[in-house]
This record gives C-alpha cells, structure tokens and sequence, in this order.
C-alpha cells in the first residue's frame, strides 16, 4: 500500500513537475511574446483615452503611451493625462505620468482590465468637502455640467486597489461650506487596501511655505461601500504650519493669530466621526492677527478634545499651558472650555474656564478681536495683573441678543493711562459683569491711580475698601458706591457716597459726599484736578498750600458735571476743611503766613482762607484773609488783607524777601530797625499777566520810638516816629522824626518814577559842629565851630550802564552860625552866610566826594574803604585824582604863607588823607613881611618824610626843603630872588606878629639875590633857634659889587615885644659901582669901600622901618672920584648928596673939580635915631680939597640939615706955580712961605656950605665968614 501510495506520489509529482515545466515554458514564451509584442504594441493614446473616458464619464485626453513588461504582467506608462469638464472642457485633473501594473490573472478573473499597483506622478488631487459634510474627489459626482460618474465609485475604486502611490504630486483641499482652499505640494501619498483594512500614510509641504511640512498616518478599518462607519486610529505631525492661514482655510473664522504650528497628536475614529484627539501642540512666532509690534511668543501645552455626547461641539482640556513673550514666561496654568457649534458662524455655547492668567498675556489677543476702539482702548491701556478663576460663559439665543457673561478675581490689576481712561496698579478685588449689569468689590492695598489729564501724579492709596454697582435702565447707566473707605499717609475717607448716572443724552450726574480727616496740606498739590483747573490757578494752589493739616472736612459735589462748578446754581460744590499749622504761601516771592490756624473754603469757583492765629517771620498775625473770586478766571485775582505786629526787623524783610525786593531791597539791603513795628497789608494779585488787570501792592509800616541803622553810611538814629507807606512802585513818608547825634532831625523818603526811579531820603536840622567833629573826625573841623543848618538827602539810583546802585549823599548848608579859620579867602566869621553842597557816593565799594565852597574852593575824592585820594581846587574845579593821597591845586589872588605855614602843619591831624601833593598858583603871595607876585607853589613829600616845595615865578625861583624833624634846618635854595618892597597890611587889618621862638632853623642860599631890579650875587642865609628867639648865624652876600656878612638876633621878651638887632660888615672893590647896583645914583666913581654897621629896632624883621632903627654906621671909600649925576639916573642915596656937592664945587672951584673931583678918602660915621641920620666927622679928602659934612640926614622926612665946609689943597699948586714963574728959587720960597702961613692961608680959601632941602631937591647955599666960625649953625652933633 505504501509503496502503491509512494509509487503515485512519484507519478503525481513527475506529472506535476512536467507540467509546471510546460507551463514555465509556456509562461516564459508568452512573457518573451508580450515583452517583444508590447512595444510595438504602444499607440498615440487614442484609443486608450476612449476606453478611459468611457470608464471616468468624463472627457481624457492622454497624450503618449508606453507599455513594458514588468515583473508578472505588463505595465502601462501614461503621460500627460487629463480629465476635462465636459462642459467647457477645463482641465480638472492632470498627471504628469501615470503607471499602470496590470494584474493578468485578476483580469483574467474579473474579464477586465484589473491593475494590482497604481503609481502617478505629478498628479494633484483635488478632495470637496460637500455641504452635506461628505468628502469626494473634485469633479466627479454631481456637478455642474458634467454628467454622471459611469464608472465604479472613485473611493470605492480606489480602496479596491492594492497599492497607489502619488509622487510627486499636490492636494487641493476644498470646504465647500466656508469656500476655503488648501493645497500641500511635494505630496507622497501612499494608500495600501488589505480588504477592509486602509492604511493611508502621507507627507506634504503646505504650499506658499517652505518650511510648514504635514506628516499623517490612518489607520482605518471598514467596508468600501460602508465608510462613513469606519472605525480607526489617526496621528498627525506638522512643523511650521502658519497657523492662523490654516486654521482660516479649515473653517470660516475671525482673523486667527500669526504663528507657527508644531504638533503631535492623536486621534480615535468611531462610526467615521472623530471622537478624541489629543496629544500635544506647540506654537511658535505667534501673533496676534495684523499685529507687528507685539513681540512672538510661544505657546506650548498638553491638549485633549473630546465630542460632547449630547451636541455637536467639544469638551477641551488644556493642561501645563505655557506662554513666553521673549525672556517672559509665565507659570503654567489649566484651563476647560465647553464649545457648542450652531448653525451660524458663532458657537451656539461656550464656556471657558481658566485658573489663572496673566493679563498682560490675554491684551495683545484681546485688542486682535475687539471693535477697533476697545481694542485701542485695550491695546493704549496695556492693562496688567493676574486674574484667577476666571469663568466666561457666552450663549447664543435666538432673538439675537447673546448672553455673556464674565467673572473673575484679580489681583494686581493694572492699566496705562490712555486717553480719558486712567491708568490704575495695584488693584485687587473680585468682577461679575453682564451686558446690563454688574457689581465689583475693591479690597486693595497699595493702589496707585494715573491720571495726567486730571492729575499730574499718580494718587497713590493704602487702603480701598469700596464696592460698586451698576445697571442700566430707561434714565441710563447707575454706579452707585455706598460707605466706601480708602485712604493713604496723606488723607483719610472713612465714609464715601457715590451716585452717578449716564444718561442717554446729555452728561453725567454726579452726588458724591466725602468726608475727610486728617489731611496732609502739604501734599493737596498731588489731589488737585489740574486737567479742569485754570493753569495759573493750580499753580497758585500749588505754591500756596505748603503745609498744615485738616483735622476734618467734606468735599460735596452735587449736579450736572457739564455745568461744573455750577455758576448758575445748576448744582454744588463745596470744600471745607478746619486747617492748623498751615503755611500759606500766597504769592510767589512774597512772606507766607505760616502757623496758621484757618478756615480753608471753596465754594464753586471761589476760595477762602481766613486766618485767626499765625505769623510772618517773627511778627504775630492779628487778622489775616486771602480770597480768590473765581479760580476759573483769566486770570485769577489773589486778594490778600491784613495786619501783623512783631519785631521791627520783619518790616525790613518784608521789604526785601517779597517782590517788593526789586523795587526796593537794593535801596534800604543796609538798613537796620530795632523795636516793635506794626505791619498793614492790603495785596490785589492777579495770578497771570493780562492786559489792563493790574496788581494792587499797598501797605505801611509804623514805627513807635524805634532805632534805624544803615550799615553803609555808619548812620543812626534813634526814637523814629511815624509811619512809612509802600506800593509796588513807591515807597512814602513824611514827617517822620528821628534823633541824630543826639539832636532832632525831620526825615522824609520818597521814591521816583518807574523801577529805576530810585529813593530819596532827605533830613533836615542845625547841627552842632562839635558833635560832627566827634562823629567824623576831620581836620576841617578844627577850622569851623558853630552849628551848621543843614538839608541832607540821601539819594540810591541805579546805574544805568552796570545796573548796580548808586548811592550819593548830598548836604546843602548856607553854614550861617558856623565860624571858618581857614586863610583868606576861605574864612568867614559865624555871622555870615556861604552855601556849601558836599555830595558823597556811599556803598560798600569806593566812594566819591564832591564838594563846592562857595565857589571859592571845589573838592574831588576817593574815599574808602581803597587808598583814599582827594583833590582840592581853589578858584577851579577838581577832577578825581588818579593816585591816592590829598592834593591841593589851583589859584588862589593872594596868601600869607604865615598863615597857609600854619594850616600846612595841621594839615595831617584828625583823619583824611594826608598830603601827597600841593600845586598852587598865587597871585601874591605874602612872606615876611614882602609880596610876591604870580608865584606857583608845589609842595610835595620829601624823602626824608618831610616835604619839598618848589617856587617858581618872576621873583623866586627855587626849592624849599620842609624837614619831619622840626629841630633841623628848613632848606632853601634858590636860583633867583628879587626882593620886593614891603607889603601893605590889608586895609584894617594889622599883621599877627611872628613868635620868632617858633619858627624853624633856616639854611639858605640864593645865588642870585635881585634888589630894586639890580642883582646883588648870592645870598646865603643861616639862622639857628634861641631859648627867647631866632638867631642870625649867618647872612652872607657874596659874589656881587657889594659884600655883605651880618649877624644878629631876634628876640621876644616876656610881654611879648620883639625886637631885632643887626651887626655887620660890608665892602665893595668898586664902590660906585655897588652903589649903583643898589639903584643910588651917589656920584662916586670907583672908590674901594667898606663899612661896619650895627642896628636895631622894635619888631620883627617885617615890621622894619627908618623911623624904628637905631644904631650906627661907619663908612670909608678909598680912591675915589665924584661925578656928576644927571637928575633921574637913580634914586637919592640919602646921608649924603654928593651930586649936589659936585655941582657946587664945579662953580666955586671950577679950577679944582673941572675934570672931576678925585679924593684919597671918604670916611665918617652916621648915628641912626629917631628916624634921622646924625654925622660931624665925616669928611671927604682929595689931592686938591677937603670936604667936611656935619650935621642931619631925614631918613623919614627924606631932608636935609647939613653943612659943608670945603678946604682946597693950594700948597702944592704954588709952588709948582712959582717954580714955573720965578725959576728954583721962587719955587723954593712960595713953599716956605706955605709952610710958615698955613693956617692963614687955609681960613683965606675955605668955603662953606649950607645944604638943606628934600633929597629929591637939596639947595646948598654958600655961608658966609662969620657964621663959619665955631659955635655958628654948621656945628651941630
């Protein structure tokens, strides 16, 4: 059996394996057939495009076909292939390439054409979603135009393939419902059929990106003719989808966020809907939709969809939700949302609820789907914070009208300020809000409001603690707040009410009632609503209300806002507060008020303050009251009105800490008071320039024996009276009276025009100049004694080149009561009256000094606090000196240097600048006892500290050395001195005799000493002090035709008499020639002389007169010769006239004298007494004469009383006669008998004379023999 068995078992397989051989053989010819037939098998497509539209039901054209074998069964390539419309034949689908693997023994089967692999390439697909919610190929159905699908159902077709694969190719995705398109390119998309099992797995890049790729997978189980129940499972993985285009084109949308979508997510199919899907999403760049200014952020969270069982929506969960805005990212939160799709665009429900959110997060969202002005207003307020469950329900209903409703906590919320909306922080509370309705609770700490156009700061709060409500009727919207409490470190509320509605027309109604307690004045500023407020006016309010604190107060506002702050009476407003220890800066630059104790009002548009208690500076406020009638106003008008009392000191400040400061401060910045003063203050202020509303400044100040000082002029006065008025401009007062050194004074201050008029203060009295002396130590004052009245002002300007002040004191006095000692002219007894005008520029720089006496002298200084410099001119006007020190200048008709010499050495006692230089010139100049005229004088320091004077004029010209040791010798050279005659007292006025005690030693020398016109060499003079006097060391006259050497004394006895004696000697080589030189026309010719004298006389060498000497004069001339003298040749030398004996002898003894008296010796000796000159000795002896003189020469009565006996010399002629006549012999004899009768001979010849007369016209008479002899008229002593 086995073997039979095995034996057909080798049958069976030998057949079989011969058939499988047959078969092979057959199969590899009919393979080797067909590959050879298929080439030549291909066409043009024709046929094949037939056939195929026939299968499609629409119009293929195919362009080229190719067959080929390919592994078991041939395979057709199709190239360029379309489907077109049937209508108008557009082209629906079109592949690039189609290859075709047919499935022989499936054909063979289904006796049709059955491919068993399907590849296209380049081919786009086209998927309708259709309204119904089914999903097609596009083009193929029921479509416009086109007929019916005659061929197996496209999906249908499709599952029934095994394999198809696209390459290459694209998908058009089209909502027929939203009318959006998708299309992915670079598509692979392969699908493998397994009877009811599909698998379809594709890739694709979303076209128009280049980076957004699409990775799907499914997996689904059912029947082809039963799909809308399959079951199954999808994932999906996308990179960089542009979420809000793709998000768009899915279903129709409001504008969806810009972003890149990343995903994995899976999905469950049940009974073909999706059930869930989850998995997780991330999303890149996001942005909002048409927002390019908010940064990109990223979302990132776990995410799971579920289909709601009893409608057509879904349940979301979102866990671990992540959002980051740069390096901002905020804490994971969850969130739950109900969604109910309705037959509109909108969700028929939904419900959100999220745990916590960042508000800053949701703003950029929230602007994106808003109405364009929430979402300005959202986007310009930035709003912050955190809100927390917050739940938000939204429902359609069928009228239309949805229902919303949102709550949530927050915590703090914040906001920017946009526009009329404020900006708000720290906000915390809880919000339940509805369309027409809604109520919010604020418990907040630390709450800062910003509102700039109310407000210029943020209000910053502690504690809020207040709840709104509001709704909406037919009169419009409520808010109504009822027992609200808020409140920060400067203000209290414990009780706020609240009313407002918002009608439909017109503004808002407000009726607002806030109590306040313990408000910080300092800080009102801060709570002004300056966004409604006049700008003037806030920033009054602003300065004004610098400190304090209200115990207690209300603020009311009750009507219309439109009508606000109610000038009609529309409704009320009020402010009220009880205020201590307020400072009420009222005006800027003026004194506040500070301490005060006030009411603080306003009511509508007008402010109050009245104060009780305060003070300015140290002053008490009496009563005090500060209005503004209406805060609105352009501008707005301060009223201030009041009195204060307190030290005198505050008056001055007032002056100079107020706006008054630049009208007056500079004037009075030295000035001191001492003593209680009261204070009157009446102010209009408008608080802006314009035009024609002017500032009212006026007040006074009273003083009541108080001391006023001024620094800069070292003044005082005392017990000041009266009462001092200002404006804004002005500065008054009159009558004041005060006390100055010591005597009452009548003061008066006024101001000029305009900002720059300057101040006045002028005084007027008689004051002692002994109490100025003592005041102002001067060495004018050691010249004047009296009491001096005086008008005295005090004059303060401006510059208006450097703008800095100008103060000059000027003192007008007729000095009328007041003794002046100075020299002529400047001197004048107390009876009399010369104007004086002193003007002095004060101030603590350099001040100058300008005075003019009388037009007698002008003075010009720079006195301290530099170098002082003063110039004084007489009979000119003095210029400022340029080098410190006193200089004196000018020209003075006539001085007394005795008198100047005294004013000199006092010159430098009692203060002032000592001098530096003296420069005078003088039109006689009075020394010792002679006039000197046109001298100019220039004394300057010497530099031993002594001084140096230099003299120059037509009569002297030299130095004078002054020494500072007084007991050395006063220096005096000079070049030239011509000697005047004596000076003539001023007529009724005796000269004040010299103390010759008191005067210095002089050392002089001359070198040329003029007298009478003549020059008579140089002389040389030195004098040295005596216990009782002045004693003539030496005076020397040398180098002339006259020598000269004196000494002498000058004595002052105990009662005061002077008297001066002379001892000297002189000679002269040519002793007619020195006669000459002293102007005597004596009628000598040569004679050498020389002579002793000495005299004396009662006086001084001033008082020196012919009259006053007496002494004696001895005289002796040797070889000589006397000539005639014209008449007028020069003046008569008194003692003797030998003029008048020449011409007498000439014609008595002609024989003698005709060419010319010659004499051997002149000699005799004069006694002065009396005034007249006695001689009886004097002779005059000549080889042919001897002349006798005896008797009176008239020094003062300028006569004479003399006789001349003159006695000729005949011995020698005769006999020289009698020589010639007689020979020898007879000579011989004449001289014997000469001899023997000399005396005979001599009473026979002699002749004499009588001269009497005046010295300008002598008569000399002959005498006769008997009244010759002695005892006669001619012998007299």
């Amino acid at each position: 059996m086995k073997k039979r068995l095995h034996h057909h078992a080798l049958s069976l397989a030998a057949r079989l394996w011969i058939l499988s051989a047959v078969l092979v053989i057959l199969l590899a010819a009919g393979l080797s057939f067909m590959r050879l037939w298929l080439p030549g098998a291909v066409s043009e497509g024709g046929e094949l495009g037939e056939y195929l539209s026939g299968y499609v039901g629409r119009p293929v054209e195919v362009g080229e076909v190719a067959a080929r074998w390919w592994r078991w069964g041939p395979e057709f390539t199709l190239r360029d292939v379309k489907v077109l419309d049937p209508g108008d034949r557009h082209v629906m689908v079109q592949v690039r390439e189609a290859r075709i693997a047919v499935d022989l023994i499936g054909s063979l089967r289904q006796r049709t054409l059955q491919p068993s692999r399907l590849t296209l390439v380049g081919a786009r697909i086209g998927l309708e979603r259709l309204a119904g919610g089914g999903v097609r190929l596009a083009g193929f159905g029921a479509t416009g135009g086109g007929g019916e699908w005659r061929g197996p159902e496209p999906a249908a077709w499709l599952m029934a393939q095994s394999h198809v694969l696209i390459e290459q190719g694209g998908l058009d995705w089209h909502d027929q419902r939203t009318g959006t398109t998708l299309h992915l390119g670079a598509l692979t998309l392969g699908l493998s059929n397994d009877g009811d099992r599909h698998r379809l797995e594709g890739r694709g890049v979303l076209t128009g990106t280049e980076t957004g790729r699409v990775h799907f997978l499914a997996d689904m189980r059912g029947g082809v003719d039963a799909m809308a129940a399959w079951d199954g499972r999808l994932w999906l993985e996308t990179e960089n989808l542009p979420i809000g285009r793709l998000l768009a084109e899915i279903r129709e949308l409001p504008p969806l966020p810009d972003g890149r979508l990343g995903s994995e997510l899976w999905g469950e199919v049940r009974n073909g809907r999706l059930e869930t899907l989850e998995g997780s999403l991330r999303l890149n760049d996001l942005r909002p939709p048409g927002d390019t200014e908010t940064p990109p952020a990223a979302l990132s969270s776990e995410l799971r969809l579920s289909r709601l069982a009893d409608a057509d929506g879904w349940d979301v969960a979102v866990s671990g939700l992540r959002y980051a805005e740069g390096a901002r990212a905020t804490p994971p939160t969850d969130a739950r949302a109900r969604l109910v799709w309705g037959d509109g665009p909108l969700p028929a429900e939904l419900r959100v609820r999220v745990e916590r959110a960042a508000v800053a997060d949701l703003t950029p969202w929230l602007a994106a789907y808003l109405p364009p002005g929430m979402a300005a207003a959202v986007r310009g307020t930035a709003p912050t914070g955190w809100l927390e469950g917050l739940d938000f329900l939204f429902r359609d209903r069928d009228d239309g009208a949805p229902e919303m409703t949102i709550g949530t906590a927050f915590r703090d919320l914040g906001s920017r300020e946009w526009e009329r909306l404020p900006g708000v922080a720290g906000l915390s509370g809880r919000l339940v809000a509805s369309p027409g309705q809604g109520w919010l609770q604020l418990d907040s700490t630390a709450v800062r409001v910003e509102l700039q156009r109310l407000f210029r700061e943020p209000l910053a709060f502690t504690r809020i603690d207040a709840g709104f409500n509001w709704w909406r009727d037919a009169a419009g919207w409520h808010v109504s707040s009822r027992d609200g409490l808020l409140g920060n470190d400067d203000i209290r509320i414990p009780r706020l009410g609240l009313d407002l509605l918002l009608p439909p027309e017109g503004g808002p109604e407000l009726d607002l009632l806030a109590e306040l307690r313990d408000a910080d004045g300092s800080r009102v500023s801060s709570y002004l609503p300056v966004g409604i407020m006049p700008e003037k006016s806030v920033a009054w309010l602003d300065r004004s209300l610098v400190s304090g604190r209200a115990s207690e107060g209300f603020v009311r506002i009750e009507g219309p806002l439109r009508a606000f702050p109610f000038d009609h009476g529309e409704g009320r407003f009020e402010v009220r507060a009880q205020v201590e220890d307020f400072v009420l800066d009222y005006t800027p630059g003026w004194p506040r008020l500070e301490g005060i104790r006030a009411e603080l009002a306003f009511l509508g548009r007008g402010m109050e303050i009245r104060a009780s208690d305060g003070r300015i500076f140290d002053s008490r406020i009496e009563s005090a009251r500060a209005t503004i009638a209406d805060l609105h106003a352009k501008p707005a008008v301060l009223e201030v009105k009041g009195r204060t009392r307190g030290p005198g000191a505050d008056g001055l400040r007032y002056l100079f800490e107020s706006p008054l400061k630049e009208r007056f401060a500079r004037y009075l910045s030295t000035a001191e008071v001492e003593g209680e003063i009261a204070l009157d203050l009446d102010l209009r202020l408008p608080l802006a320039r314009v035009m024609g509303v002017d500032q009212r400044v006026a007040g006074a100040v009273h003083f009541d024996a108080n001391t006023l000082r001024f620094r800069d002029l070292d003044l005082e006065l005392d017990a000041a009276g009266g009462t001092l008025s200002f404006t804004r401009q002005s500065l008054t007062g009159a009558g004041l009276k005060a006390r100055y050194l010591g005597q009452p004074v009548t003061l008066a201050v006024a101001t000029g025009a305009g900002n720059r008029g300057g101040l006045a203060v002028d005084a007027s009295g008689r004051m002692p100049i002994k109490a100025l002396a003592k005041a102002f130590p001067n060495p004018v004052f050691a010249w004047t004694d009296g009491r001096a009245p005086f008008r005295a002002r005090v004059a303060v300007r401006e510059d208006p080149e450097t703008g800095r002040l100008a103060s000059t004191l000027t003192v007008n006095s007729d000095l009328e009561g007041v003794a002046v000692t100075l020299p002529e002219p400047l001197g004048k007894p107390a009876a009399s009256r010369r104007p004086l005008e002193l003007t002095l520029s004060l101030g603590a720089g350099e001040r100058i000094l300008r005075a003019d006496y009388g037009g007698l002298a002008t003075v010009a200084g720079r006195l301290k606090p530099g170098p002082e410099a003063v110039a004084v001119v007489l009979g000119g006007e003095a210029e400022l000196p340029a080098t410190p020190g006193l200089t004196v200048s000018g020209r003075l008709e006539r001085a007394a240097l005795d008198d100047w010499t005294g004013l000199l050495e006092s010159g430098g006692n009692g203060g002032g600048p000592g001098l530096t230089r003296l420069d005078l010139r003088v039109g006689t100049l009075v020394a010792l006892g002679r006039s000197f005229e046109q001298v100019g004088v220039v004394l300057v320091p010497g530099e031993d500290g002594g001084w140096r004077t230099t003299l120059d004029g037509p009569q002297v010209q030299g130095t004078v050395a002054i020494p500072a040791d007084r007991s050395a010798p006063l220096g005096i050279g000079l070049e030239r001195l011509v000697w005047p005659p004596a000076a003539p007292s001023p007529a009724g006025q005796a000269a004040e005799p010299i103390d010759p005690a008191g005067l210095p030693p002089l050392a002089l020398r001359c070198t040329t000493l003029v007298y009478d016109g003549r020059e008579l060499g140089t002389l040389i003079l030195n004098t040295a002090p005596g216990a009782d006097g002045l004693q003539l060391e030496t005076l020397k006259l040398e180098g002339g035709a006259l020598a000269l050497d004196v000494t002498g004394d000058w004595r002052r006895e105990a009662g005061g008499r002077q008297w001066m004696r002379l001892k000297g000697h002189f000679s002269a080589g040519n002793t007619g020639k020195a006669l000459a030189s002293l102007g005597f026309a004596v009628g000598i010719n040569e004679g050498k002389g020389r002579g002793d004298f000495e005299v004396v006389w009662s006086g001084g060498p001033g008082d020196f007169a012919l009259a006053r000497v007496d002494g004696g004069i001895s005289l002796r001339v040797d070889e000589g010769q006397l000539e005639d003298v014209q008449p007028g040749v020069g003046r008569v030398f008194g003692l003797l006239s030998l003029p008048a004996l020449r011409r007498r002898l000439s014609l008595d003894f002609s024989d003698l004298v005709k060419e010319g008296f010659a004499f051997d010796r002149m000699e005799g000796h004069f006694t002065l007494d009396g005034g007249n000159a006695y001689t009886n000795d004097f002779y005059i002896k000549g080889p042919s004469a001897r002349i006798e003189v005896a008797g009176r020469t008239g020094l003062v009565a300028r006569d004479y009383d003399q006789v001349i006996t003159v006695t000729p010399e005949l011995g020698g002629s005769l006999s020289v006669a009698g020589a010639i006549a007689g020979g020898p012999v007879a000579g011989a004899a004449v001289l014997v008998l000469q001899k023997v009768f000399q005396t005979q001979i001599e009473q026979i010849t002699r002749a004499q004379y009588s001269l009497k007369g005046t010295w300008d016209d002598p008569e000399m008479v002959r005498m006769q023999h008997e009244e010759d002899r002695p005892g006669g008229p001619g012998d007299q002593r």
